[in-house]
């Protein structure tokens, strides 16, 4: 007997060797939140996975005969590929929206494909069967595939939207230029922007499938969800873990699906206030703090509780996500927006008081709305005399926190992937298909695979595999968009239309990755052929990005008022809103003004360092205490797991949280055969009925006769309005700006200082003895070409018309040495002549004017000018010393200050600089004046010359410039002609300091703004009655190759044109 037992023991111990190695293969080389042993040590028995989430909802088993890529299934398909993606086209520009997921046309495609086998004929095209049998579940999953590769709103599309909304640019369906000459020979522009942003991303999917897809640890919780339903659709019985009794999931199904549809009515359209269920607000409805703790719409969401799907799933169903990701959401949510916001906001940090503790929208030094046109040149370019005369951007403290956990989760992901995920990756990346230890990998290894060349482009490992990980045990994604933000916003300041397509093609590469792995997966637990995978892919992708180009044109065409943000049918447009804000933030403003040193949100870059730091400590007590509650903490989750804040507020992840806990942890743990049976079809129940209903709410009660049904009834009674008409609806601040006063930094504030005299004129004699004019002569260019500035000036506000341009060479004795022509242009009925400009110009200092581009001239019948990106524009009369002074002047400030060759200007400068420039190319267009320097310089002095002088720190130091020249030219200085000069004394003598001898007339050319582009005149331009008409375009004229004159440092000297270009009329003298 000892000897039978002996064999029986050794039978045993050979067993769990057996069991223990599967069990070493198969878990995953990290510490997985998701793996409870006893339960990886059942599937491993049972040849299953190892996860139970795994478990009850994927079948273990493969049939390899079932049909897939048939007739039916790519019509039905296609047909999806248009329907979804236009539908979410549709719904993206709603709030509250609704996404209707694969899931809906999963469940819809169900009884038509049925339908198909059961009553279509088996004839044959090119001998492929068109019904070739029962409705087969995977022909239904690639169908599915395709309806949801490209569901969600095409990222590109935000850029057409932002630029009509925000910028006025508005296109046609097909390109993506205003010039009609290029729309006729480049029509496909704005559609090979969207397939680009599209599918660059699919290869790296593809490539990333031995990371992301077939290791077993790789859940991706939410297509757990999309499993189940399939299975539940096409098994008669019910096929996942345990033995739990009751109805079927199919019944189970049918009725939570009927009970959701008919439900979202309420919230949705007849009891509104069930969806923003901010109680306490209706209470206290006038109390501001009340309002900012408890409300959902610019609250902290402290009502907890809301009875709307839309609004507790808009950020994804929270039945999907595993409860150990939620906690961390949870309690990221609870420390940054409930208690580090309040603080934060209560303290005034950032004049925070002044605007809504929470809001998706940009604002100014007056609490309103900020107006990015008041600060853009007509090519939408960023304008710093009229940025520095308007205001600084300011965000409400949730937007600005979630800007701060955006850097956070950069650094925080590249340092928990290293700590954590470095094993997993290095022994997958050597590991082929047929070695995975997954059931699943090993089914789909009889499968030939897609070739790796399919993919072709080359993607880095750098954030892909660590952000795709992350998301794929947690249901969380990391975004890429501020990496790509603060990149572009540093390299093209100014360029938001660069900045948003560089964004996009960076961030969407990498969220597309993730997308098509995601189906990747899908189609890995549903054992469909990766080639089959493949095509359907494509193909869907680009029939889903052109049907929703589509749909956005006919939108903004048909539905009034679109975007705006009293829209009456809820087409406010968030996802747009908060682009459009990143794209002021990003791209015109940049990033160098408001997070780089001194300037506003500054504290904003530390959070870098904390997300560095964080991964560290958690790591190292996950080490030391590997028991411990320490063992679920992810700080990548923590930080980027509230992203979708704003469009997204409190109502949107309170609730969320809440109904994670119920589910994922407590019926989970006390209930857990009822939860693996019915948790993810209750989960797709749930979607597909509010989807459902939104859709045909919208269609039969909303879109009807312009929204007017029930317009005196339904829609005005007290439950459709109690919560619009609080402080959290509204948005109100803890304080309000007074009447011509401003918040925040003093640059672009009133200076509120006492003057020294009326106005500057009584300078302007003087400065006409001082300031002798250059001797200079000028050619003109023939007719038909002009600069694209001036073009761009011409344009704005319609001064006048490209046509009626004429445009000069002019070259100064002083300049000669360098062969450099300054390119002028005056509009042909304005009251200065070329001789005007030419001497008015040949006053100034050849420092001052070497900073200048074009000088340009316009009608008016007020005296006035301004500077624009190197150009100096005037109107009317504007001939005398200050203005031109003043002018070139702010150029100074901006561009040649810092660049000025004295020690102590430089060492000034760097010493009391705002920003920390990351380029080494000088012209970043910041001004001197927004400098600690200045503003210290200004609270020295206790007046200022003038009125004007009190409009910003930017008008003053053009002001000061006309005093700081004028005492350095004439004799006795300025105290020769004003007694009281002491009181602004510290300021012209600073000019001087910085400027030096470019306030001296003498010297010759050392350096050149480059000219602008050469452009025809636009065959639309009007020309004038007075002008000549000479019934033919002049050759167009050329730059001559440029000339270095720093070592490649400096912009490169323009030489003459070049020597076939035909003169039209005689040099001129302009000496007089």
């Amino acid at each position: 007997m000892s000897d039978s037992k002996s064999v029986s023991e050794k039978g045993i111990d050979e067993e769990n060797v057996v069991v223990e190695a599967k069990l070493d293969a198969a878990l995953p080389l990290f510490d997985d939140p998701n793996i409870d042993k006893d339960a990886a040590v059942q599937g491993i028995l049972e040849d299953d996975s190892p996860y139970p989430e795994v478990r009850s909802a994927v079948a273990n088993t493969d049939d390899p005969d079932i049909p897939v890529s048939t007739i039916r299934s790519w019509f039905l398909g296609i047909c999806w590929a248009i329907l979804i993606p236009g539908l979410n086209q549709f719904f993206y520009f709603r709030y509250p929206s609704v996404t209707v997921t694969g899931i809906v046309g999963q469940l819809l495609v169900f009884p038509i494909g049925r339908a198909w086998a059961q009553f279509v004929p088996n004839w044959k095209i090119f001998g492929v069967p068109l019904n070739p049998g029962p409705f087969s579940i995977k022909e239904h999953v690639l169908i599915t595939i395709m309806a949801t590769v490209g569901y969600q709103s095409a990222y590109a599309t935000d850029i057409v939207a932002v630029q009509r909304v925000y910028y006025g640019q508005i296109y046609n369906f097909g390109c993506e230029s205003n010039d009609q000459s290029y729309t006729s020979q480049h029509p496909d522009d704005k559609w090979m922007i969207v397939m680009s942003t599209q599918l660059i991303g699919f290869s790296i999917g593809g490539i990333a499938r031995r990371f992301l897809v077939h290791p077993p640890s790789m859940i991706w919780p939410t297509n757990l969800v999309t499993c189940a339903l399939f299975n539940t659709l096409h098994a008669q019985t019910y096929a996942g873990m345990g033995s739990r009794g009751g109805i079927s999931r199919e019944r189970f199904f049918l009725y939570a699906f009927l009970a959701s549809a008919v439900w979202y009515i309420f919230p949705a359209y007849l009891f509104s206030a069930l969806s923003y269920f901010s109680w306490v607000c209706w209470i206290a409805p006038d109390n501001i703090p009340v309002n900012h703790m408890f409300g959902y719409v610019h609250g902290l969401g402290m009502s907890l509780i809301t009875f709307d799907w839309a609004q507790i799933a808009y950020i994804g169903s929270p039945l999907a996500t595993p409860w150990w990701a939620e906690a961390n959401i949870a309690v990221g949510f609870t420390f940054f927006f409930w208690i580090l916001t309040p603080i934060l906001y209560y303290t005034n940090t950032w004049n925070s008081e002044y605007l809504p503790i929470s809001s998706r929208g940009s604002f100014d030094n007056t609490g309103s709305r900020y107006n990015v046109t008041k600060i853009i040149n007509p090519d939408s370019t960023f304008n710093q005399e009229a940025y520095s005369a308007y205001s600084p951007l300011f965000l409400s403290t949730t937007f600005a926190i979630s800007y701060g956990l955006s850097f956070a989760s950069i650094t925080a992901t590249l340092t928990h992937a290293f700590l954590f995920f470095r094993k997993q990756i290095w022994t997958q990346a050597r590991r082929a298909m047929n070695e995975q230890p997954d059931i699943h990998a090993r089914l789909m290894a009889r499968y030939p695979q897609v070739p790796q060349w399919w993919y072709i482009v080359v993607f880095s490992f750098v954030y892909v595999i660590p952000i795709g990980m992350i998301q794929a045990i947690t249901n969380q994604q990391v975004g890429l968009n501020v990496v790509t933000e603060l990149i572009i916003g540093y390299a093209l300041p100014g360029r938001p239309v660069a900045m948003m397509l560089f964004k996009t093609w960076g961030y969407i590469t990498m969220a597309q990755a993730l997308q098509f792995t995601s189906d990747f997966k899908l189609g890995h637990y549903m054992k469909i052929p990766p080639r089959a995978m493949f095509l359907a892919q494509v193909i869907a992708t680009v029939i889903a990005g052109t049907v929703q180009l589509g749909v956005q044109s006919w939108m903004f065409t048909n539905i009034p008022e679109l975007c705006s943000p009293d829209q009456k049918d809820g087409f406010i447009c968030p996802g747009t809103e908060v682009f459009g804000t990143a794209s002021i933030i990003w791209g015109v403003i940049g990033p160098a003004r408001q997070f780089s040193h001194g300037q506003v949100y500054y504290a904003l870059t530390f959070f870098f360092l904390i997300g560095f730091i964080c991964p560290v400590i958690a790591y190292a007590l996950s080490r030391k205490f590997p028991n411990s509650v320490m063992r679920y903490v992810n700080f990548p989750v923590i930080f980027s797991g509230t992203g979708y804040i704003p469009p997204a507020s409190a109502v949107n992840y309170v609730p969320w949280a809440i109904v994670g806990f119920i589910f994922q942890y407590v019926i989970r743990r006390r209930h857990f055969s009822w939860w693996t049976k019915y948790n993810y079809v209750l989960s797709a129940a749930l979607d597909a009925g509010v989807a459902v209903s939104a859709v045909l709410i919208f269609f039969c009660l909303q879109y009807p006769k312009n929204g007017t049904i029930g317009l005196n009834t339904i829609q005005t009674w007290w439950g459709n309005t109690v919560y619009a008409n609080t402080a959290d609806a509204l948005g109100t601040p803890m304080k309000v700006v007074a009447d011509g006063d401003f918040f925040g930094p003093a640059w672009a504030q009133n200076l509120g200082k006492a003057t020294l005299e009326n106005d500057l004129s009584y300078l302007d004699t003087p400065l006409y003895t001082y300031l002798p004019t250059t001797n200079a002569t000028w050619d003109q260019w023939e007719p038909g070409w002009i600069p694209q500035s001036y073009l761009d000036e011409a344009n704005r506000d319609n001064k006048c018309s490209a046509a009626n341009v004429d445009v000069y060479n002019v070259y100064y004795d002083d300049c000669r040495t360098s062969a450099t022509a300054w390119v002028m242009c005056r509009c042909n009925d304005a009251v200065l002549t070329i001789a005007n400009i030419t001497e008015a110009f040949g006053r100034l200092p050849v420092a001052y004017r070497q900073w200048v581009r074009h000088p340009i001239v316009f009608y008016d019948t007020s005296r006035y000018a301004y500077a624009v990106n190197g150009e100096i524009v005037f109107f009317a009369d504007a001939y005398v010393p200050t203005i031109w002074i003043h002018e070139s002047s702010h150029l100074m400030d901006a561009y040649a200050v810092y660049e000025n060759g004295t020690t102590y200007s430089r060492e000034l400068y760097i010493e009391h600089r705002l920003y920390e420039p990351l380029l080494t190319f000088h012209r970043l267009n910041f001004f001197f004046t927004e400098t600690q320097a200045w503003s210290v310089t200004i609270a020295e002095d206790p007046q200022v010359p003038d009125p004007y002088s009190n409009t910003n720190f930017a008008e003053d130091f053009a002001q000061v410039s006309n005093i700081a020249m004028f005492d350095m030219v004439a004799p006795g200085g300025f105290p020769s002609v004003e007694p009281n000069w002491e009181g602004i004394y510290h300021q012209y003598s600073t000019v001087q300091l910085m400027l030096g001898d470019n306030l001296l007339q003498g010297g010759t050319c050392v350096r050149r703004w480059p000219d602008s582009d050469i452009v025809e005149v636009p065959a639309t331009a009007t020309l004038a009655k007075s002008a000549p008409a000479t019934g033919r375009v002049g050759t167009k004229p050329k730059y001559m190759p440029r000339k270095d004159i720093k070592g490649g440092r400096d912009p490169a000297i323009v030489k003459n044109k070049t020597p076939d270009m035909r003169i039209i009329c005689d040099k001129h003298h302009a000496s007089t």
